[in-house]
């Protein structure tokens, strides 16, 4: 059995109790996002990391004495969002939805995009086959 799934049946995440309530609030927030956006799409398109998000989890991360560090945080603000929608889509729909939301910003996805696009990798005539 999946170690996380497992965990979640027994109550912990990362070996820390998860209360009734907690769990409850976990699962009306999946069905009210399934609800607001039935499929990985709608998600991608219309779904963001609000600041009361990132806030709830940048407030865990101090509770588990994760020290919190604004000059970064502003630095990497786009990243940490991006991230953690792509964590929300692989949990609500499948793997795919978290690899279609973490090639929004990853810079070697948007450059070979970008080649594409622009026909630079026709104009180099590469051999492949």
């Amino acid at each position: 059995m999946n170690k996380n799934i497992e965990n979640i049946e027994n109550n912990k995440i990362n070996n820390k109790e998860i209360t009734y309530e907690n769990k409850i609030n976990m699962y009306v927030e999946r069905e009210d996002l399934l609800a607001t956006y039935p499929d990985k799409y709608s998600f991608q398109k219309g779904y963001e990391v609000n600041d009361e998000k990132l806030e709830a989890f940048l407030a865990y991360g101090e509770k588990e004495k994760v020290e919190r560090n604004n000059d970064e945080l502003k630095k990497s603000k786009r990243q940490i969002t991006n991230l953690l929608k792509a964590y929300i889509a692989r949990g609500l729909y499948n793997s795919g939805a978290y690899v279609q939301i973490i090639n929004e910003v990853d810079p070697t996805v948007l450059k070979a995009v970008e080649v594409i696009n622009d026909n630079t990798f026709n104009k180099l005539a590469v051999q492949y086959k």
